[in-house]
C-alpha cells in the first residue's frame, strides 16, 4: 500500500496501480475493511493523475461502500471527497455538492484534508462562474496552507488555480504568501501569467506584471554568433539549428541587429527599410510585426507570448538585441586579439594574440549575404584587417627564420587575396631559402596565372628580376 502511495506522488502512474491492485486483493482476502477503503483513495489519485476519470470514481465509490456502517469519519471523509473530485471533473455538480458537505463536515479535526476539501469547494463554485464563493472558499483553504506550511497542495492545484489566485492578489489578499506561492511554481505560472497580462480586467492584468516582476528569472544562456565563415548561432552550449529559422527576414534581422548591436536601439522605421527598402510602409509595419515573434521564437523556443524576450530588446517603437551573460561575437573576439596585439610590447606575447585571432577568422563576414551594402562595407574592412594581421605573423616567423610557418601564412593571405603580388614574390622567397625549387617556379607560375590571365596586366620587373635570381641559386 505504501509503495502504490510513493509511486503516485512520484508519477510512476503504472507501477502506482499495479501495486494498488495487488494490496487491494491482500485486504480483501484479509477481510480488512479499512485497508480496502484506504487503497481505493490511493487509487482513485493515481487513476486521477492519469486522468481516468471514470475509473477513478469507481474506485471511491467501491471505498464508500467498503466502510458503509464502519464510522470511519476520517476514511469516510476522503473518499467522499475524492469522489467529488471526480464528479467536478465530470461536471456533475448536483451529486457533488452533498458529497462536499459530507467531506467538510467529517475531516473538520483535520487541517490538512480539510484545505484540500476548501480547494474542491473553490474549484467546484469556480467552474459554475461563482467567482465570490469560489475566492472565499480559496481562501480560507490558503489561510489554513499559509499557518500551517501545507503550500504543496497549493502548488499542486497549479492547472485550474492561477486566475483566483492572481485575482486574490489583486484584491490585496495575502500578496507575501502568494509570490512564495507563485515562485514555487516556476515557469509554468510565468507562462499562465502572460496569458492574464491580456485579461480585460485592469487591476488583473497589473497584478499579473506585478506578479511576473517579482518572479525569479532563470540565467538565460548567452549567445554565441560566428559571422565568419558559415554562420552560426549558438545558445549557451546548443546550437540553433538551421531549420529553426523560419523566416529569411529575421534571419537577416538578427545578422544586422549582431552587426549594429553597439548602437543601442534602433527605430523600427530603420529595421523596416533594411527588410523592405521599396516597400509600402503600410503593409511594412504589419510585416515587421510578423518578423519580431518569428525572430523570439527561434531564439527562445520556450517562450510564451506575454512574456519579454531575454534577447531583443523593445523600447517603445525601437529594438536592439542583448547576448547575455557569456554571449559573443567573433567578430569582436577577432578584433579584441588583434588590438592586444598591437598594444603589446613583448613580441612573444603579440604573436599569441596574433595567432589567437588568426584562428578566429575563419572566412569572409556573412559570405552568404553578398548583396547588402552593410555586408559589403564590413566584409572588406574585416578582410583588410586579416590580412594586415598574416602580414605582421609572417614578419614576425620571417625574423625567427621560421619559414616553413611563413609560407604556410603565405598561402592562406593569398587564399584571400590571389592577386597580391608582393605576396608572391615572399611565397618565392621562402621557398628558396628552403630549398625547394619546384614550388619556387609553381608560385611563379600560379602569380603569372592570376595576374597575367585574370586580370589581363603584366607582372612587374621587380617580380621577374626576383624570379630569375631565385631560380639561379
Amino acid at each position: 500500500m505504501d509503495s502504490a502511495f510513493n509511486a503516485t506522488g512520484l508519477e510512476k502512474l503504472t507501477e502506482a496501480i499495479n501495486n494498488g491492485e495487488e494490496s487491494l486483493r491482500i485486504f480483501e482476502d484479509l477481510g480488512s475493511r479499512w485497508g480496502q477503503a484506504y487503497v481505493c483513495h490511493v487509487l482513485h489519485g493515481a487513476y486521477t493523475k492519469l486522468g481516468d476519470h471514470l475509473a477513478a470514481e469507481k474506485c471511491a465509490k467501491t471505498g464508500i461502500t467498503v466502510i458503509e456502517g464502519m464510522k470511519l469519519p476520517l476514511n469516510e471523509g476522503l473518499l467522499k471527497g475524492s469522489l467529488a473530485e471526480s464528479l467536478i471533473e465530470r461536471r456533475q455538480w448536483e451529486d457533488a455538492r452533498p458529497l462536499l458537505k459530507d467531506a467538510e463536515k467529517n475531516l473538520g479535526n483535520s487541517r490538512l484534508f480539510l484545505t484540500r476539501i476548501y480547494f474542491l469547494y473553490a474549484r467546484f463554485y469556480y467552474e459554475q462562474k461563482q467567482k465570490e464563493s469560489a475566492l472565499d472558499k480559496l481562501l480560507s483553504g490558503l489561510r489554513l496552507c499559509e499557518s500551517n506550511q501545507y503550500d504543496v497542495w497549493v502548488v499542486s492545484e497549479e492547472r485550474w488555480i492561477m486566475p483566483l489566485l492572481v485575482d486574490i492578489f489583486a484584491q490585496g489578499e495575502m500578496q507575501d504568501y502568494l509570490l512564495t506561492i507563485f515562485k514555487k511554481m516556476g515557469l509554468s505560472a510565468q507562462e499562465r501569467l502572460a496569458l492574464l497580462q491580456r485579461s480585460k480586467n485592469p487591476q488583473i492584468r497589473k497584478a499579473a506584471l506585478t506578479i511576473l516582476d517579482e518572479m525569479p528569472k532563470p540565467p538565460t544562456p548567452g549567445l554565441r554568433v560566428y559571422c565568419l565563415g558559415n554562420f552560426r548561432v549558438f545558445r549557451g552550449d546548443e546550437e540553433i539549428p538551421a531549420e529553426r529559422w523560419k523566416s529569411k527576414k529575421a534571419k537577416t534581422l538578427f545578422k544586422y541587429l549582431v552587426h549594429v548591436r553597439s548602437r543601442g536601439y534602433l527605430p523600427k522605421d530603420v529595421l523596416i527599410e533594411l527588410l523592405w527598402p521599396e516597400g509600402n510602409p503600410t503593409k511594412t509595419v504589419s510585416r515587421l510585426h510578423a518578423v519580431l515573434p518569428s525572430l523570439r521564437k527561434t531564439l527562445e523556443p520556450e517562450i510564451s507570448r506575454g512574456i519579454p524576450s531575454s534577447y531583443l530588446l523593445r523600447e517603445g517603437d525601437s529594438y536592439k538585441l542583448h547576448l547575455e551573460d557569456g554571449g559573443w561575437v567573433d567578430v569582436d573576439e577577432f578584433r579584441k586579439e588583434s588590438k592586444l596585439a598591437e598594444e603589446e610590447k613583448n613580441p612573444e606575447k603579440s604573436i599569441s594574440y596574433y595567432l589567437n585571432a588568426e584562428a578566429i577568422y575563419r572566412g569572409d563576414f556573412l559570405e552568404d549575404d553578398i548583396y547588402f551594402d552593410w555586408c559589403i562595407e564590413e566584409r572588406e574592412r574585416l578582410k583588410k584587417e586579416y590580412l594586415d594581421l598574416l602580414a605582421k605573423i609572417m614578419e614576425y616567423f620571417e625574423r625567427k627564420g621560421d619559414y616553413s610557418r611563413c609560407i604556410e601564412y603565405a598561402r592562406k593571405y593569398l587564399t584571400v587575396d590571389k592577386y597580391a603580388e608582393n605576396i608572391y614574390q615572399q611565397l618565392m622567397t621562402y621557398y628558396s631559402l628552403m630549398g625547394n625549387k619546384a614550388m619556387l617556379v609553381k608560385t611563379f607560375q600560379k602569380c603569372k596565372e592570376n595576374i597575367i590571365e585574370d586580370l589581363d596586366s603584366p607582372l612587374s620587373k621587380e617580380t621577374e628580376i626576383l624570379y630569375e635570381k631565385l631560380k639561379s641559386l
